[in-house]
């Protein structure tokens, strides 16, 4: 064997962590939050995983479909199928910790959007009460999903969604067409 295959097999080798798939509907797995209600551990079998993160491979479309483990590292855990055939309590805190992680307000109204320095604020009425934020880039940022539905991402990382800007009042609409 050539140094140089021998040498990207040692560097193709470095990680021992392994990527695990976990199937609910064959594997006993519970998921259970620790006293402080902070960490979320994740029992496989006989193993035991705190979890640091949960993502949903296909968050807007089948959340519950595939989901990634992360431990506090950022190093996967794994992936489980099924989602939905956990018992009761594990898919009650998963669904938490989905909500969470894909939290997303709806934006029903938009009262104003100025641009101050490169940056426009828009001050918005949301599902969840109003929302003051700022965008930058908002041709990057004011993204169409399908033919009526919108994402507003913000400074921060913040995803508002606009499910159909069709519905919009007058002037809210008046505000977003500079961006559609």
């Amino acid at each position: 064997m050539s140094k140089k295959l021998r040498k990207a097999e040692e560097t193709l080798q470095i990680s021992e962590k392994s990527y695990t798939d976990f199937n609910a509907e064959h594997d006993n797995i519970t998921l259970r939050k620790g006293e402080s209600e902070q960490r979320l551990w994740l029992y496989v079998e006989d193993k035991e995983y705190e979890v640091g993160r949960v993502m949903s491979a296909f968050p807007l479309s089948a959340s519950l479909k595939r989901i990634v483990f992360f431990d506090s590292d950022g190093e996967e855990i794994g992936c489980l199928k099924c989602a939905s055939q956990l018992d009761p309590e594990s898919l009650k805190i998963l669904q938490e910790e989905l909500d969470k992680a894909y939290f997303m307000p709806s934006i029903t109204s938009i009262s104003e959007i100025t641009d101050h320095l490169g940056l426009e604020l828009w001050r918005v009425i949301t599902n969840r009460g109003e929302r003051t934020f700022e965008v930058r880039s908002p041709r990057k940022n004011v993204r169409i999903i399908n033919p009526k539905r919108l994402i507003v991402k913000d400074v921060d990382g913040n995803r508002y969604e606009i499910k159909d800007w069709r519905m919009l009042d007058k002037k809210s609409l008046a505000l977003l067409m500079r961006h559609l």
